[in-house]
């Protein structure tokens, strides 16, 4: 989880899914129905809440989401807003908010903030859909929302019925965020439907809800609906783009203090995070969850940090067994930067064992982590490899891993690193 500041990155499959929400706001602008009914003062209001929703953007799990945006469209949209008799076609609402996301996205390009063409136009298509269950599919007799939640209709089925079209829509916009984040990125579906757990689906789980809230109050309280179910959100969004501030600061730390190693010549330039990238796709082809992922991912951008300790010409960031004396040194400094540092204990144990050869977990019981022995396989990998990546050099280095199977590596980690470069060729 992270704040927005910063370039936000652009993907082909994001830009696939940004072509087909613009065809489809489009369409929905060329055939919208401009009346009276956009004088009525919720319109105005909702389409001022999305532009502002689309600046208020939080980064979870490397998804961009704007809970205000999707919880103010969802008011529109479900909603039973009518002026002079005249009520809002589904054309018509998808265009007006279409045209706020597209204010909005723009407005924050002009801030500097960021802008994913894929988050946006999947929280987009998510409210489409949502608009044309809402608007255009027949229900008890008429639609959801019209003629204004029909008198004789039973208001919990009515409630049950916002709250399903809500649902669906939501589960679209994450269905799209999910294909895009796999289809880029390549990652087990796994890891993809974990990045959709936690903090993400609470955040959409109360925001799918605030929509039918405010469309439920409505009738009774008008416009006033929208800020008063929005404050809850707005709410939450903050603690969560602090906590999100915080783990960037955390980041950024442990970024700078991955690179002490190269800076002082201890390890070769790229050489850290080649192993940080090898350990996290050899974590996740032993399925490890994304806790544990993450937790290997930073021991092994860490892993070098204690050869800052030993005196003399720089070691070049190997991992081969150190005499018992700079062994110590090590361990003493990988205790002082990163105990002392506050916020790594997790990883400490982890990093300490890294050069711990894999005989004596197999033969003394030693406790070595799983984690420590990833991150001691990929290094010795990017060892031999100095990020070549041409078949030859795979091959050599495979190898060489194979001489110390079972004594400096473990077996099933080495499998591991196999599968992964098979999967990639």
């Amino acid at each position: 989880m992270s704040p927005t500041a910063g370039a936000a990155p652009r993907t082909a499959a994001g830009l696939l899914v940004f072509v087909l929400a613009s065809l489809v706001g489009t369409g929905a602008v060329v055939t919208a129905s401009p009346g009276a009914v956009l004088l009525a003062p919720t319109v105005p209001l909702a389409f001022l809440l999305i532009v502002v929703g689309e600046q208020l953007t939080v980064r979870v799990s490397g998804r961009l989401i704007a809970p205000v945006t999707t919880a103010a469209a969802l008011g529109l949209v479900l909603s039973p807003i009518a002026r002079d008799g005249e009520m809002l076609t589904t054309s018509t609402v998808v265009a007006l908010v279409w045209v706020a996301m597209l204010v909005g996205a723009l407005l924050a390009k002009v801030r500097g903030g960021p802008v994913v063409e894929g988050s946006m136009a999947a929280r987009f298509l998510g409210l489409a859909t949502t608009a044309v269950l809402a608007h255009a599919v027949p229900f008890g007799g008429s639609t959801i929302v019209d003629p204004g939640f029909a008198q004789d209709r039973h208001r919990i089925g009515t409630a049950v019925a916002l709250l399903a079209v809500a649902a669906t829509g939501g589960l679209v916009e994450r269905l799209l965020e999910a294909v895009t984040a796999w289809w880029d990125e390549r990652q087990p579906w796994r890891a993809v439907l974990a990045a959709e757990s936690g903090v993400v689906a609470a955040l959409s789980v109360a925001t799918i809800s605030s929509g039918p809230l405010i469309a439920m109050a409505y009738l009774e309280i008008g416009w006033l609906g929208l800020p008063l179910f929005l404050l809850p959100i707005g709410a939450v969004l903050y603690t969560v783009r602090r906590v999100a501030a915080i783990r960037l600061a955390q980041s950024q730390a442990l970024e700078a203090l991955s690179r002490l190693g190269e800076t002082a010549g201890v390890s070769p330039p790229g050489h850290t995070h080649r192993v940080a990238q090898i350990s996290t796709r050899v974590a996740r082809e032993l399925q490890l969850d994304e806790a544990a992922v993450r937790r290997v991912r930073r021991a092994a951008l860490l892993h070098d940090v204690g050869l800052l300790g030993l005196p003399g010409e720089p070691l070049g960031g190997t991992v081969a067994t150190l005499p018992d004396e700079d062994e110590q040194r090590v361990a003493a400094a990988e205790q002082r930067i990163l105990r002392e540092s506050g916020v790594l204990g997790d990883v400490v144990p982890i990093v300490e064992q890294v050069r711990t050869p894999f005989r004596r977990y197999r033969e003394l019981g030693e406790a070595i982590p799983l984690a420590s022995r990833i991150v001691r396989v990929a290094s010795a990998w990017d060892d031999v490899t100095e990020g070549a990546t041409s078949p030859r050099a795979r091959e050599v280095a495979l190898e060489r891993m194979h001489l110390g199977l079972g004594y400096e590596y473990d077996p099933e980690v080495v499998d591991a690193l196999a599968a992964t470069l098979a999967s990639r060729r």
